[in-house]
């Protein structure tokens, strides 16, 4: 499943059809009707020093791919009230780290989305999250 994710994402990255964000960090994004994907290739500079990639690194991307999720690639913003992460297995530099997310419920701005991050076809972290869409302005102005 995950591998056809991938061959999808990179499709899409070559017809044109879809946008790569961030493209310094090297991010591809795509979305289907249920679920959203993420791809990108793992460097020397996201691993610590046990060689593999850093836990912080792994769940700024989990937390990235949940909210791609969450908004359904749509234009909306997301803030991520609570993420949840568990290691299964390292990554490494050179690997390509995909990940796919679904939305679980949804109600109002507040989502439940879930999802997985993998290196071919191994999961890598487990994940899920409660999110507000298109909020951000409001929390902004909470916290100021």
């Amino acid at each position: 499943m995950i591998r056809s994710a991938i061959f999808l994402v990179l499709a899409f990255v070559l017809s044109g059809c879809l946008s790569v964000a961030a493209t310094t960090v090297g991010v591809a994004v795509g979305t289907t009707v249920a679920d959203s994907y993420t791809a990108f290739r793992a460097q020397s500079r996201n691993c610590n020093s046990h060689d593999s990639v850093h836990g912080g690194v792994l769940m700024a991307f989990a937390d990235y791919t949940l909210c791609i999720a969450a908004n359904g690639g749509a234009h909306q913003s997301v803030v991520t009230v609570s993420q949840n992460n568990e290691f299964i297995a390292p990554a490494h530099a050179g690997d390509l780290i995909s990940g796919r997310g679904e939305v679980v419920r949804s109600g109002g701005s507040i989502v439940f989305v879930r999802g997985e991050l993998c290196v071919d076809d191994e999961t890598v972290l487990i994940c899920s999250a409660k999110s507000l869409v298109d909020q951000f302005e409001k929390v902004c102005r909470r916290i100021q």
